[in-house]
């Protein structure tokens, strides 16, 4: 939509904005494309300057952004290539230093990293593996596994877990803690999401008209779906659509998604709950918990 893209834009001239506030007259500034951001500096005495205004700009970067009355969290991470070690050429050092930043990610995000010889073996996997998964989730390879949920007592199924795994032709299941975190990182959760949202739905529905006893299908919802302000109508649109009963359909969230904006969240939580829908809470006890919060 043209207002998402609005919001885009502003939110890159913030950044933008604040990364060069962290910066010499000298140092250079530009922008690689979509949400990747380049800096040059010319004059320094030794790589542990580079680091200094890494910190700088992650510590800048990572302060909330207010854009048409929302709250948003952004943040950095940063790769860092020092010539001549590094590199010889611009193409060198900039190749070298994306490689640095995979490092860092690998690490958790709001991170910097130097680059050492072995980062672009890694790089080179990372990147093999993004390609693989948009590949694989246009070809259909994603698949949904059903995970019962017993009762103590009766040790009789009362609900079912979608759990997502993706299936590459002649190899073996993958889980999702190797390949959910790239998707995070590439931006395809929220797709991925609505992807798996629909064919629980739509299973269901199936189940429903087959004649099966109903049964609650819980949904896991990623913080980037949760916290994007069309997720409640993505919900809607789905349950319409799918046909599905709302009563069956449980959404799955982290107690640190739900902490990230707990205005935000209740309201959403709220909305939630008019479309008939339940939620759970995975993880409870990890983040700040309290009965408050609860």
């Amino acid at each position: 939509r043209s207002s998402d893209l609005q919001a885009g834009d502003e939110l890159l001239r913030v950044v933008a904005a604040r990364i060069r506030e962290c910066l010499r007259d000298s140092d250079l500034l530009f922008r690689m494309g979509g949400d990747e951001f380049t800096v040059i500096l010319p004059r320094i005495c030794a790589p542990e300057d580079a680091a200094f205004v890494a910190r700088r700009v992650i510590g800048a970067v990572s302060e909330p952004v207010t854009l048409h009355e929302h709250e948003i969290n952004v943040g950095a991470t940063i790769g860092i290539a020092v010539h001549p070690s590094d590199g010889l050429t611009a193409d060198a050092l900039v190749k070298n230093a994306d490689a640095a930043m995979y490092s860092a990610k690998e690490a958790g995000r709001g991170r910097h990293a130097f680059y050492s010889g072995d980062m672009n073996e890694r790089a080179m996997r990372r990147l093999e593996l993004e390609t693989a998964l948009k590949k694989g989730f246009r070809d259909g390879e994603f698949v949904l596994y059903y995970q019962p949920r017993l009762a103590a007592g009766s040790r009789r199924a009362v609900a079912l877990e979608a759990l997502l795994r993706w299936a590459p032709p002649g190899r073996p299941v993958v889980s999702p803690g190797e390949f959910i975190p790239v998707l995070e990182d590439i931006g395809m959760m929220p797709i991925v999401g609505e992807w798996v949202l629909r064919s629980a739905c739509a299973q269901t529905r199936l189940w429903r008209d087959e004649g099966l006893p109903p049964l609650r299908v819980s949904v896991n919802v990623s913080p980037a779906q949760f916290q994007s302000a069309s997720f409640v109508a993505m919900v809607e649109r789905v349950l319409r659509e799918t046909g599905a009963d709302p009563s069956l359909i449980e959404l799955e969230l982290t107690e640190s998604t739900l902490l990230a904006d707990t205005d935000q969240a209740i309201r959403t939580l709220a909305a939630l709950k008019v479309l008939g829908l339940s939620v759970s809470i995975d993880d409870f006890g990890t983040g700040f918990s309290s009965l408050n919060y609860l």
